[in-house]
């Protein structure tokens, strides 16, 4: 083997070394909507665990009024096989949740306001967009999300050194008045800390709008906007990525 070939061999063992050694899980979402009066929504995660191989997906059904899981969420399932495949896991999943989607008639409603890939690099703490696509509305003002970090320390984080970042998301509407909302507040530590786990950063990641002005000819009087974050966590292999759902009901225009 020549010199040049033993160098091109010694950067190729290098090179693969460092994608092993950042090779984290960040999962992917499907959306998969509301139900008819926009109480209910429900997505999906699933990837390829950090560090076992093995195929998992999560199913979520939140209560947009209570800014909560329903009872029984989220459905999880992790196939103990590095054969198994992540469809076989999503459709696992699926099936623990199909009669809860089905009573709650949950089907593809509502619109997508803004979408942030994990590959965007814009701006991860802040968003700012208008609910309409129309120019020719009087008074109608942007909405801004804010997200904003704090470090914890927290015991249960071992692989974070005993830390994590916590969360306080708020919506303010870009008029005169900017009246907030919060979505979350770090100060619900148990609550929060049961959904972002031990968390290292965010990035807001979609902002969803249920309009009931729009949807199957029901009329109710409040809209409801759901975001997507993306959790950021320190894994086994590198960091892993999952998504927190968090709901405001209210007017909005």
């Amino acid at each position: 083997m020549t010199f040049r070939n033993l160098i091109t061999l010694f950067l190729f063992m290098i090179l693969g070394n460092l994608s092993m050694a950042f090779a984290g899980d960040f999962a992917t979402r499907s959306i998969l909507g509301f139900s008819p009066d926009g109480r209910f929504f429900a997505f999906e995660q699933y990837g390829i665990q950090d560090g076992s191989g093995f195929p998992y997906a999560d199913l979520i059904i939140l209560d947009t009024r209570r800014n909560s899981w329903v009872k029984g969420a989220p459905f999880r399932t992790l196939l103990f096989d590095e054969n198994a495949t992540m469809k076989q896991a999503r459709m696992r999943s699926k099936d623990k949740a199909a009669a809860l989607l089905q009573q709650m008639n949950i089907s593809p409603r509502g619109t997508s306001l803004l979408s942030n890939p994990a590959t965007e690099l814009t701006s991860p703490h802040l968003a700012l967009f208008r609910t309409r696509a129309k120019d020719n509305i009087p008074n109608l003002r942007p909405y801004q999300i804010a997200l904003k970090t704090k470090s914890l320390l927290d015991k249960k984080c071992s692989l974070a050194d005993n830390r994590s970042e916590g969360l306080t998301l708020s919506l303010t509407r870009m008029d005169s008045k900017k009246n907030t909302v919060f979505l979350a507040r770090e100060h619900k530590k148990i609550h929060l800390r049961r959904l972002r786990g031990c968390a290292s950063d965010y990035k807001i990641a979609d902002v969803l709008l249920f309009d009931p002005m729009e949807t199957d000819g029901l009329h109710m009087e409040q809209a409801v906007l759901v975001v997507l974050i993306h959790v950021i966590q320190q894994g086994l292999e590198g960091n892993d990525r999952r998504f927190l759902a968090l709901s405001y009901s209210g007017t909005l225009d």
